[in-house]
């Protein structure tokens, strides 16, 4: 049908189970014709299967076209094709499908996590919390609360994070994969780096780098210097080493660099913010250009309040302020569009600083202290009461 809604009328026409019938007689078409080389076929073969009651054929082939989906960061599709998934493992009862079961929520929430939809991945990653706890499953209840902990940082950081990162690295029932056992530790150095505890964090970092390198997981390794090279050594101002760091990542990024998307905006993003403290204002916002350009083409928001909020700097570093407030905007609108928040006090005071009405700038200094109330890094934290106390406000 050329239009897509004759086309609807007519499908709705037929009987439900003339419709089922069609699906399947078509789904076996597909196997039949290709059956030796399924692979691009598994979408369509999950798509007529999910109108049939062949649940656990549909299950199949749902959860072969999501994790392919997934492999190449199809993130709309790839849940899509979970949601589907989980459909068939409900008509079909997840106690005779629990590792498919958990295998499916967990990728499920990885890829909303992705896409900032934070609620819904973790109410997946506690069903599988849950699920695997209760069948002694070591693999699934450390991969799960591991997401958890990086859900719960997003959505508040604090002692909470510290708690689950704990848990699976000395109250989950054993062997916990060593690489797992790195994710816990890379989350806990992040939540300690957040709240000002830096010599802990270090600490935390140095052991997750060893399990990482011992087991030759290179995608944990890539997290876990990002992490030491931004959020570490930034907030220490110790360039150099940043540096050090962010190159290690990118070595290891450029082996395979369609499986790090998401870690390439954060690399750029670091690389900006290093050169722009180290006064190569042009470099930086070269690099800050290019997070910003792969974080539109793959439609990845969490890192844009920090991109423009770095890129803000860099129009003041300029002296283009009319440029920097334009760019203080857009951090402020990415942060109430699902972006990282952490940003949003540094946003406002930026903001705060830049205005000349002073009824604007009060209403800027106590969004900023609004924003601090809710969350803020330790470090900027201090950095913002310091400032709205030189502007002669009290700090909240």
């Amino acid at each position: 049908f050329r239009n897509d809604m004759i086309r609807d009328v007519a499908y709705q026409s037929v009987p439900y189970a003339r419709r089922q019938a069609l699906h399947g007689t078509v789904a076996q078409c597909l196997l039949t014709r290709y059956g030796d080389n399924l692979q691009p076929h598994f979408a369509a073969l999950a798509h007529h299967f999910s109108h049939t009651d062949l649940h656990q054929l549909g299950l199949q082939y749902a959860v072969a076209a999501a994790d392919d989906a997934r492999a190449v960061f199809a993130g709309e599709a790839a849940i899509e094709l979970y949601n589907l998934a989980d459909k068939h493992i409900k008509a079909l009862g997840e106690a005779a499908n629990w590792q498919l079961a958990a295998h499916v929520w967990l990728s499920r929430a990885e890829m909303l996590k992705i896409a900032g939809q934070n609620e819904p991945a973790m109410a997946d990653a506690r069903e599988v919390v849950a699920l695997a706890l209760a069948r002694g499953d070591s693999l699934f209840s450390s991969k799960a609360c591991n997401l958890l902990a990086e859900l719960q940082f997003r959505e508040r950081p604090g002692e909470s994070v510290l708690e689950l990162a704990s848990k699976v690295v000395h109250e989950l029932p054993g062997p916990i994969p060593p690489d797992e056992l790195a994710r816990a530790w890379c989350t806990q150095a992040e939540a300690l780096t957040f709240l000002g505890r830096f010599p802990a964090a270090v600490a935390g970092l140095q052991k997750a780098v060893e399990l990482y390198e011992n087991s030759q997981e290179s995608a944990g390794l890539v997290r876990a210097h990002l992490l030491w090279g931004y959020e570490y050594c930034c907030q220490m101002e110790e360039w150099g080493a940043a540096r050090c760091h962010l190159d290690q990542a990118l070595e290891l990024m450029s082996e395979k660099p369609e499986r790090y998307p998401d870690a390439f905006i954060l690399l750029f993003l670091a690389l900006g913010h290093v050169e722009l403290y180290s006064g190569v204002v042009a470099q930086a916002e070269s690099y800050l250009a290019e997070a910003a350009a792969r974080a539109g083409e793959h439609n990845l928001g969490w890192w844009r309040p920090a991109i423009y909020y770095n890129q803000a700097l860099a129009r003041i570093a300029e002296e283009d302020l009319a440029g920097a407030h334009a760019m203080l905007h857009l951090a402020l609108g990415a942060a109430q569009d699902g972006g990282n928040p952490d940003y949003l006090p540094l946003i406002n005071l930026g903001l705060a600083q830049l205005t000349s009405n002073a009824d604007t700038r009060q209403r800027y200094v106590q969004a900023t202290q609004q924003a601090l109330r809710k969350r803020a890094r330790e470090k900027d934290r201090q950095l913002c009461r310091q400032r709205i106390q030189e502007m002669g406000y009290e700090p909240a």
